[in-house]
């Protein structure tokens, strides 16, 4: 969990192996299932912490990948789980201009 003083709690990158990457946090460790955000250049990948490994050290899973990052990237503890809006908004974005459930409805034509 981050500070509650609201200073970021920063960590840095110690290892990539594919989407899996492990961070120090020398101050305090993320929460387990706690979102990280690590950015290099103009990218921005979030990642899940799913092991405290000890010595400072978390173990977590990018949703994205990891390509091109390195060791020495900030990783910032976002304080809570990963979340993705529901409702009306996230289904239009889903189903094109129109929520509503059956709008897609097949062509009526057969060959």
């Amino acid at each position: 969990m981050a500070d509650t003083n609201n200073a970021p709690n920063v960590g840095k990158l110690i290892e990539v192996k594919g989407v899996v990457i492990d961070a120090l946090f020398p101050n305090e460790l993320p929460e387990i299932y706690g979102a990280l955000r690590i950015t290099a250049g103009d990218r921005e990948v979030i990642a899940e912490v799913q092991q405290h490994l000890g010595d400072d050290r978390v173990r977590a899973v990018a949703m994205d990948s990891t390509d091109g990052f390195s060791r020495g990237l900030d990783v910032v503890d976002l304080g809570g789980p990963i979340t993705v809006p529901v409702g009306e908004p996230s289904r239009a974005a889903r189903s094109g201009s129109s929520a509503e459930p059956g709008s897609a409805r097949p062509s009526s034509s057969r060959s």
